[in-house]
């Protein structure tokens, strides 16, 4: 598992030099994350800001801002 730590293209991958799918993080102060996705999105924080606080606040604490449409362009 890679962890591709990035403000604007934050994700985890398979591979090295691969893409996973965008996290949704930082849309709002209380940004709600899918259920499939909070597994991966607790690994992220963990991972990329030893953060283990209030996964929904985690977004606007680190300066995300991945709206639902960035997540797939």
């Amino acid at each position: 598992m890679y962890v591709n730590c990035s403000l604007k293209r934050p994700n985890l991958a398979n591979k090295s030099n691969i893409e996973g799918n965008i996290l949704p993080l930082g849309v709002g102060e209380d940004s709600w994350i899918p259920g499939a996705e909070y597994p991966n999105t607790i690994l992220y924080l963990q991972a990329c800001h030893n953060y283990d606080g209030e996964t929904e606040k985690a977004g606007k604490k680190f300066g995300y801002n991945i709206k639902e449409a960035d997540r797939f362009n």
